[in-house]
This record gives structure tokens, C-alpha cells and sequence, in this order.
């Protein structure tokens, strides 16, 4: 618990510590408060020497939320969450004696002055350490502890749960959990068995509606390890739900810490199961069941697995003796590459089917579901739409949901839709409607561009190709996945081209921000921010570059995230094409070219450059207005951006102080410039800073001193260009040799930018130096509407200083040209 124990006595030792700290001159730091901040087991039982950090000033049951510093690199972090108080830290650590920048650390006591990024020397029994903060802000936290103290047990083996304790608390600051945990335990497929970064599933000791989300027992914590946005799953969850999905998943960004340690930006979301107080709330017929052995037995306790298992006609399932009156449902499914589960079966046009719920079915529950699942296979699989028995597809699968889950898989182009992950549902037919539902979504880790596989003809970084509509099952040839063969009817494209215009456009307005966003559903912008600081902590901890699937999404998380926002942008114009009818496409791309000038406007861009983009908008829309087809709509929205991104002009800036370098180059990529290493040599623009005007369309850049391979060379590292007006310093205590890039590689951080303005010669119009009849020509020109004048041009044309380009401004610089006069009205009104 977080408590302080004040006496006289520590206050008077607290005294004198700070007269002395005071009179010697060496704090940087100030003890806040003094006392005995009660510490948690793990600090208390620890072993190895250690520095731990408080990272919540609220008193919890569990007391489990502090955080050891980790080591990477030579230098020890402090990974500290949205709830830690710089400003109050406490600060725990088992040494005889530290000093933090000459400062004496106390056991328990906390301390003010830590600063966010910033570096520290620690002084520790002899040893010396550089100590880092970093801090995230706007996600809650996690904290965990397992009953053995270590996560070694659990990722030994993903079947491997502990049981331990658990606080949460939102990205507020308030305590949403404070409590017992069951279980928890490895979950995943290829996400556990290949990257260190671990997902897990637990279980808690009661049902709680975590950081606001609806009540249940069993979550998920994902953990991204090779979606470097962290957003396209909580993306597409809530992308679903707005559509109008049920049961899409839940989520929130957390920091999770176990014993102490950080473990990195994870997804808390509703985990995927069946039963009141679970995500998928439908009839929970394994409970009915155990109650109908319960009723038949006379047992108290009855656990279905252990009746001796089935297995037939590629059927698996349990020789359970009873049945409730009603096993028409709930089921939970799941279309998985292989059978897993104890339930499961296989169709005849092999698809695998895992049965979820009921974990334990009966006989005659697997055969039921089964053949409910195998009549409608073949109703969807005939060129007809009619089965054997004479019924149409849509007499076994609610056609809405699965035409909203065939736009989310084929907006994602999910290489494993309709394959695997992919989950649907029947509950019972009397609370039900007697239909299976395709439903909760799940898995978009390697979906929205993040693969370089390629399946049925289609690369799954294409935005530009349909996918899905005929995507084929990978173990049986020449068999379309459900999805596919669902699109060969045209009422179902019909119900997909209606869904997509009434749910998806609107929601897809709400990603781009152009509409306000709801409850759950936010703009791509606002994830993004969401997740950007905790990203410096979680791409500390572990190393983006080592599980990196497609490179060209970039090696930081700032290029991922752009990398998607424009996958995401192409995607959505390429499938409007092809579904949005002409009236909802001609009011959305409207909305679109607002919004772009909008965000032009909001960089700073001139006058001259917005009153030339304000043009193309204008043409734009008209061009708009004339089109009869989608396709017409989205060649004239496309004519208007790239006409608008024509006249874009970003300046950035290198600072070189922190670098002396001799020369700078910038080296580019990802647009119409073709470079050789090391680039183009850049002028200076003040004193150590480089400017560059970066040509349009190209979105990376790295700064160099232009040196050949080899100790000489040195850079930044791959950078994404932010936009009009920032400057990149570096941090030259971040430099470290890359062998691959045989120089030094250095990292630091964009800041926005303005540059002194210079000095302004009025009347030089063309910025010669010189004031002559050239720069009457040209202020006639403006005033004769013949061309424009950019902004410095205007000030320097002013010479009146009214602060408008008029014909009095023309005739005083012909004046002075004539030497009629020796300077402006204008000069007198500065000084």
C-alpha cells in the first residue's frame, strides 16, 4: 500500500539531507516528501540490485504497481505509465547507497524534478549507471503478479496459467481493477510461438466492466509483436462495430507491467466466447447441458470432458448420455486451417470447423450443428443458391452480418479470411432467428498492407485489387473460401454494395475525420495519438526491426502509422469505386477535398500556395459534379489532390549543432526523385541550420555528412518528412555503429519550426538584392491579375505600408527607380 510514515525524527534527517544537498550545489532533484512508502513483495523479496519507480499515488489493495528499471543497450530505463507523477516519484531500491546526479536517494521516499526523456547518472555501491525516463501518457496501465513471481512458468508453454493479482487503471488515473486474478496464460498461434513480445489471455477472480467496457471474466491482452502500428485490430473492431456488426470486440491501449516489469503497449479486448457476461451473449448450451446431466445424474459438479471422446465421418465430439430439450444453439465457430478443438468437424468442401462453444458437445449437438453447417455450404456452394432439400443460402446465414464481415476482409485484404480466425455463431432457434451470423471479427495483425505474401494471383500489399470476392480455400484446389463463393449470387453483391453505401461510407468519413466520432468508433489521427507516446516506451523495450513483415512500412512506429493511414486512404478510394453509388460518392469526395485543404491549411502553407490549392478544390468539385459513374467521381477526386499536392513545397530543416558536421547532405525516397547515396548537398540557412525544399512526393528522407562507408560516415536514420516546416536534432548520445549501414546511425526528433525571417529590402520584389523596373513589371503584373505574389513578396511590394498591394505601391517604386525618392513611406513607419 502507498502510504508515508512522517516523524520528527525523518523530517529533522530529511532537514539536514536537504541543508546539506543545498549548501554543496549538486541537486538537480528535490526530496518531496520523506517517509516509508510501504514497497510491493517484489521490490521487498528481490535479489538482484535494482531501481524501482512508483507508478501510481493511490492506495490499492494489491499494492503491485511499481516498475524496475531495464537494461538495454548500456542504459538502464524507467518505463513509466500515463498514472506515474514525475513530480511526487517514489523511489524504491535494495543498494546500500545511491545518488541520482549527486543527489542521495532514500529508500521510499519520493522525489520531484525527474523530467520526461531526459538521462541521469546513477552513483550506486561503487558502480556507476545512466538512468533514463521515459513516460507515456493518454492509455491506461496494467499491473500483474503471478503466484510464482516470474512469467518464466507461462512462457514455457502456452498451456501453462498461474494464478496472481491485478490493478488497473485508466489512462486517468483512476483504479478500474483491484483484485484477484485466476489465471493467466499464453494465447496466440504463431504470435506465441515466434516473437518474444507474449499475448495472454486471464481470467479474473470476478466479472468487472474494465476502463468502461462491458462486464466479463475472460479478456485478451494482444499483443501486437508484429503489427508495429499497434491501431489496425482496435481499427477494425470498432470499424466493425459501427458498421453494424454485433459483438465486435472491445478494446483499450494499455502499458502492462508483470512482477515489476514492463512488458510494452498491449490491446486489453474482450475476449472471444459465448455465454451471459461474455462478448458473444447468446444461449450457452454447455451450461444446459451440465445442467441436464446435473438434473439426470444427481451430481453436484459435472465437468462434460470427461466422458470418453467421439470420433467419426471427420466428427469429434463427447459420448455425453443427456441432452437439455434444445440444442438447436447457442454454437460458437470458429473456420480454422486445422481442427483443434476436442469439438470440431470438417465439411465436404473442406473447410475446418473448430467448435468453441460448447467446448464438450454431445453426439448429437456436433451432428446437428454440423449438418446445419453442411446444408447451408451446399445451398451457398450451388450455382443456384438452392440445396438438395430445396432451400436458398439465405435460409441458413443472416446475409447482413455476413456481408459486413466480407467488407471488413475485403477492405483488409486478410490473407486468412474465410480461412482461419474467422469466427460465426447460432444461437438457440427459440431465442434466436434460426440463422448462423458471421460474427465477432478477429485478427487483422498481417491484414491493411502488413504482408508480402501473395495468394490467388493477389499481393497482400495491393490496395488496388479485389481479393476476397474470389479468394480460394489453401488445402482444397479450386474451392473459393464461403466469402468468395458467397459474392457468385448477386443479391448477396447487392446486400454488400447497399451495406457498404449506408454503414461503411459514414463510418469510413468517421476515420478520416471529416464526421465526429462516437463512442467507439475514432479517426485514424486519434489512435494514432492515442498510442504515440507509449510507443517510445514499447519500440525501447523491444526492437520494431525484429519482426518486421513488410519493410517498406518503415522501421519506426511514426512510418508504420503512416505507412497504414495511406494504404488505408488508397484502399477506400479503389473500393468506392466499385461500390458507392454516384450520389454518395460525389458527397464524400467533396468531403474529402475539404478536409485535404483543410489539413494544407492547418501546416502553414502561404497564401499564394492555399489560393492556388482553393482553385483546385473549386475546379475539382465541378469536375465532380459532371461525373455519371464512381469511377468518373474518383478519377476527378483524384485530378483535384494530386493537383493540390502539385503546388506543395515543404521546407525542412537540419540542426547541426549537436553534429559540426562539415557538409549536409539529405538523401530521399518513396516519390518521384531518383538519389544516389549520399544525396544532394543542402545550404545553410542560419546559424548550424541546413534547409532543404523537398520535391513533391517523396515522404522519406536521412541526413548525412556525406562521408564514404566506413568510421567517418554518419547519419540519421530513416525518417519519415512530417510536413512543412520542422527541424530534425539530433541526439549525439544516441549514435551507434550499424555494420549493415557501415557509418554511425544517430536518432533524434522533429520539432516544429520557424525560421528568423530575413532581413526584407523593400521594393525588391524578386528578391535580387536589387530594387529596378523588374520589380515594377512584376507588382503591375499582380495588379492586373496576370500572377500572384508570395507572401515575402507581398511584404517586400508593400512599400506604403497599408499592408495591401495597390497602384500607389506601383508608383513609388517607380519613383525610386527614377531616384525621385531615396526610400519608402514604409521604412519610416518600422523604424
Amino acid at each position: 500500500m502507498y502510504t508515508f510514515k512522517k516523524t520528527a525524527k525523518k523530517l529533522v534527517a530529511f532537514l539536514l539531507c536537504a541543508l546539506m544537498v543545498a549548501s554543496c550545489g549538486v541537486s538537480a532533484l528535490a526530496a518531496e516528501a520523506v517517509g516509508n512508502a510501504s514497497p510491493p513483495d517484489y521490490v521487498t523479496n528481490a535479489t538482484a540490485k535494482a531501481m524501482w519507480a512508483q507508478c501510481l499515488n493511490t492506495d490499492t489493495t494489491q499494492n503491485i504497481e511499481a516498475t524496475q528499471w531495464f537494461e538495454k543497450n548500456g542504459k538502464y530505463y524507467w518505463f513509466l505509465p500515463s498514472s506515474a507523477d514525475l513530480t511526487n516519484l517514489v523511489v524504491y531500491h535494495n543498494f546500500t547507497s545511491v545518488t541520482v546526479n549527486g543527489m542521495p536517494i532514500i529508500n521510499g521516499n519520493s522525489y520531484s524534478s525527474f523530467e520526461n526523456n531526459k538521462e541521469y547518472t546513477v552513483a550506486a555501491d561503487g558502480k556507476t549507471f545512466t538512468l533514463v525516463v521515459q513516460k507515456a501518457e493518454g492509455i491506461g496501465s496494467m499491473f500483474i503478479t503471478t503466484a510464482s513471481g516470474s512469467m518464466d512458468y507461462i512462457h514455457a508453454n502456452k498451456d501453462n496459467s498461474e494464478t496472481g493479482q491485478m490493478v488497473l487503471v485508466d489512462e486517468k488515473g483512476s483504479v478500474s481493477y483491484d483484485n484477484g486474478l485466476d489465471t493467466i496464460k499464453g494465447r496466440g498461434n504463431t504470435t506465441w510461438a515466434n516473437i518474444a513480445k507474449k499475448p495472454y489471455n486471464i481470467k479474473l477472480a470476478k466479472k468487472a466492466a474494465l476502463m468502461g467496457m462491458a462486464k466479463s471474466k475472460r479478456w485478451s491482452l494482444l499483443a501486437n509483436g508484429q503489427e508495429h502500428s499497434m491501431i489496425r485490430n482496435r481499427f477494425m473492431y470498432d470499424l466493425a462495430n459501427d458498421a453494424g456488426l454485433d459483438y465486435s470486440p472491445d478494446s483499450r491501449f494499455v502499458d502492462l507491467y508483470a512482477n515489476g516489469e514492463y512488458l510494452g503497449t498491449y490491446q486489453l479486448t474482450q475476449k472471444v466466447e459465448l455465454g451471459a457476461d461474455n462478448l458473444v451473449d447468446i444461449t450457452d448450451l454447455e451450461g444446459n447441458t451440465e445442467d441436464a446431466v446435473k438434473a439426470a445424474t444427481g451430481q453436484k459438479d459435472v465437468d462434460l470432458t470427461t466422458y470418453s471422446k467421439y470420433s467419426a465421418n471427420k466428427r469429434t465430439a463427447f459420448n455425453i448420455p443427456n441432452n437439455p430439450d434444445d440444442i438447436t444453439g447457442g454454437y460458437l465457430m470458429e473456420y480454422v486451417w486445422g481442427v483443434g478443438e476436442p469439438s470440431s468437424f470438417v465439411t465436404k468442401k473442406n473447410q475446418n470447423v473448430d467448435v468453441k462453444s460448447p467446448e464438450a458437445c454431445s453426439v448429437s449437438q456436433i451432428n446437428y450443428i454440423a449438418d446445419f453447417v453442411q446444408d447451408m455450404e451446399d445451398a451457398i456452394y450451388s450455382s443456384t443458391g438452392y440445396n438438395s432439400k430445396g432451400k436458398y443460402y439465405t435460409d441458413y446465414i443472416d446475409t447482413k452480418s455476413a456481408a459486413i464481415m466480407y467488407l471488413l476482409q475485403e477492405f483488409s485484404v486478410n490473407i486468412d479470411g474465410g480461412i482461419s480466425s474467422c469466427f460465426f455463431y447460432k444461437d438457440s432457434d427459440i431465442t434466436g432467428d434460426g440463422k448462423i451470423h458471421a460474427s465477432p471479427c478477429w485478427d487483422f495483425d498481417v491484414a491493411l498492407g502488413n504482408l508480402t505474401s501473395t495468394k490467388d494471383g493477389v499481393k497482400m500489399t495491393s490496395y488496388d485489387k479485389w481479393f476476397q470476392k474470389d479468394a480460394y480455400l489453401s488445402n482444397t484446389r479450386g474451392v473459393r473460401t464461403i466469402f468468395g463463393q458467397l459474392c457468385q449470387h448477386s443479391d448477396f453483391n447487392e446486400e454488400v454494395t447497399k451495406l457498404w453505401n449506408e454503414s461503411f461510407i459514414p463510418a469510413f468519413n468517421i476515420a478520416f475525420g471529416i464526421s465526429e466520432q462516437t463512442d467507439r468508433l475514432k479517426s485514424l489521427k486519434t489512435l494514432e495519438n492515442e498510442v504515440q507516446s507509449s510507443s517510445v516506451l514499447n519500440y525501447t523495450r523491444w526492437n520494431l526491426s525484429d519482426n518486421l513483415l513488410v519493410a517498406e512500412a518503415g522501421d519506426t512506429h511514426q512510418q508504420q502509422i503512416a505507412y497504414l493511414q495511406n494504404w488505408i486512404d488508397k484502399r477506400y478510394s479503389f473500393m468506392n469505386t466499385g461500390l458507392a453509388d454516384v450520389a454518395t460518392a460525389k458527397v464524400t469526395a467533396k468531403a474529402q477535398l475539404d478536409s485535404q485543404y483543410d489539413d494544407y491549411k492547418a501546416k502553414g502553407y502561404s497564401e499564394d500556395i492555399l489560393g492556388k490549392m482553393a482553385a483546385a478544390v473549386t475546379e475539382g468539385k465541378n469536375n465532380i459534379d459532371k461525373a455519371t459513374t464512381t469511377a468518373g467521381v474518383s478519377t476527378a477526386l483524384q485530378n483535384a489532390l494530386n493537383k493540390m499536392a502539385s503546388y506543395v513545397a515543404d521546407t525542412v530543416y537540419f540542426d547541426n549543432s549537436e553534429t559540426q558536421w562539415d557538409n549536409v547532405y539529405v538523401f530521399m525516397w518513396g516519390g518521384s526523385t531518383n538519389m544516389s547515396w549520399p544525396g544532394v548537398k543542402i545550404a545553410e540557412a542560419g546559424k548550424d541550420v541546413f534547409a532543404y525544399t523537398v520535391p513533391n512526393g517523396n515522404s522519406n528522407i536521412i541526413f548525412n555528412n556525406g562521408l564514404p562507408d566506413g568510421d567517418g560516415k554518419e547519419q540519421t536514420m530513416n525518417l519519415l518528412i512530417p510536413g512543412n516546416g520542422y527541424i530534425y536534432s539530433i541526439d549525439k548520445s544516441t549514435g551507434v555503429y550499424d555494420g549493415d549501414k557501415k557509418g554511425t546511425v544517430y536518432d533524434g526528433q522533429w520539432k516544429a519550426y520557424s525560421p528568423e525571417p530575413s532581413a526584407v529590402v523593400y521594393g525588391d520584389v524578386d528578391d535580387n538584392m536589387l530594387v529596378n523596373l523588374k520589380d515594377v513589371v512584376i507588382l503591375q503584373q499582380y495588379m492586373a491579375k496576370i500572377s500572384t505574389l508570395t507572401d515575402n513578396q507581398k511584404i517586400a511590394g508593400d512599400v506604403n505600408g497599408d499592408e495591401i498591394i495597390s497602384l500607389k505601391d506601383v508608383v513609388l517604386v517607380q519613383q525610386y527607380v527614377a531616384k525621385m525618392i531615396t526610400k519608402f513611406p514604409v521604412e519610416d513607419k518600422v523604424a
